[in-house]
């Protein structure tokens, strides 16, 4: 059998959502139904600086099932959503209306039917954050931040801080990370081990004055290793997973191959800590990766924008990669898409790309935007299990790609 597709999968559909405001999406999980939650921060009166949190959710169709914006007489900033064991949304980011500080890391946590359940502030009385979070087994979570309250124990100017939170929104324990400088912690996953890695960027170690971070504990937070790696040039780090083989992989930007000018920057790391390899991805202008995700073949899909294409416009900008961090194909899928936040992989084999964009009434102002695509055939051949490709011995072979961006699949027993 012989099949020829497209390299980069067919986008389904793509919608906005917001109205008046301007609103911006930061983060964004697949629904336990196949729909899709959206969080992130809402200028609900932003002439006057005033922000909310914000989140949508949303059927597999991309049809508005619920909306909520909540928030205090001061500034609210939504990051990020996931969904618990229980089905309820917890959402969260940093707020300035319920604490002594100057700002705190700040969660809501909704029912499936969009009911408020509970909100909580943790932190101390200086700039607290929190960027990503994972659920845990025990109905919690976890998240990773930023912290330079001094009650925390801090290392420097402002520290990686990683808090566990109790179902019912009490904080268990926390750690804090970091150098004499300044360490952003922007992203975390959970390990297989039942530990955590924390990755961001900082000004306290590595070559360039800020690069990448990476920070590894055991299952109660306390650290096992950490390393930055980069170039002499600034690095910064968005986004971490843990590969199936064990060891990372970090995405961000990188200054140091294109003029100063940003690019897609990729680093694979062992499990101990080493790099393996890096690579740069871009045009000739700008762009800035946001979000990873790793494919069942091995391969990376980035995500960010870009203005090197699209007549110098800003847009969102894919990147799809084997598992040596090749490119196999790229997108620029929506005039209107301009910042892509968070990827999503989908049940039938393709993607979700989550973010924000310019309103159609002009450009003062955001909105959210969900871009839904079909199946990625070199994905496709990795789902062994879908009923079209059962039997580990097939084999496929995607050498062919041309210049046009298609490829010939063979498939031999």
């Amino acid at each position: 059998m012989v099949l020829t597709a497209f390299a980069q999968p067919e986008i389904l559909w793509s919608h906005n959502y917001g109205g008046d405001h301007n609103q911006e999406c930061h983060g964004a999980v697949v629904s336990y139904d196949g729909g899709f939650a959206l969080a992130g921060t809402d200028d609900c009166c932003w002439q006057e600086t005033r922000s909310d949190f914000r989140i949508i959710l949303i059927n597999s169709e991309g049809e508005t099932q619920w909306s909520h914006r909540v928030g205090g007489p001061r500034d609210e900033f939504g990051s990020w959503v996931i969904q618990a064991s229980d089905s309820s949304y917890i959402i969260g980011g940093r707020g300035s209306s319920f604490t002594e500080g100057s700002c705190d890391a700040w969660v809501v946590k909704y029912s499936a039917d969009g009911d408020s359940i509970w909100s909580g502030n943790y932190g101390g009385r200086g700039f607290d954050d929190s960027h990503a979070a994972s659920p845990t087994p025990d109905g919690g979570f976890v998240f990773g931040g930023t912290t330079d309250s001094q009650s925390y124990g801090r290392h420097g100017a402002q520290d990686f801080w990683l808090v566990k939170v109790d179902e019912d929104g009490e904080m268990d324990w926390y750690g804090v990370y970091g150098g004499r400088a300044t360490d952003d912690c922007f992203d975390m996953t959970g390990t297989e081990d039942g530990g955590y890695a924390l990755a961001g960027i900082t000004s306290s170690f590595g070559p360039g004055g800020r690069n990448f971070y990476l920070v590894k504990t055991n299952d109660r937070g306390e650290e096992e290793w950490s390393f930055a790696y980069g170039t002499e040039s600034p690095d910064g780090c968005s986004a971490v997973v843990q590969t199936t083989d064990g060891g990372y992989a970090l995405a961000g930007y990188t200054n140091h191959f294109n003029d100063g000018r940003g690019e897609f920057y990729l680093v694979r790391i062992d499990e101990n800590g080493e790099e393996l390899w890096a690579r740069h991805y871009g045009g000739q202008r700008e762009e800035c990766c946001y979000s990873m995700i790793q494919t069942e073949d091995g391969g990376f899909l980035l995500s960010g924008y870009t203005n090197s294409f699209e007549d110098g416009i800003i847009t969102m900008y894919i990147v799809r990669t084997n598992r040596d961090g090749e490119i196999l194909w790229t997108m620029t899928p929506d005039r209107n898409a301009d910042y892509c936040y968070d990827a999503l992989s989908t049940d039938d084999g393709g993607y979700a790309f989550a973010g924000c964009g310019y309103t159609e009434i002009g450009r003062l102002g955001r909105e959210f935007f969900l871009v839904k695509t079909g199946t990625d055939i070199l994905r496709w051949i990795s789902l062994q299990d879908t009923g079209f490709i059962k039997d580990s011995s097939l084999v496929y072979n995607t050498e062919y790609f041309n210049v046009q961006g298609f490829c010939s699949c063979f498939f031999n027993r």
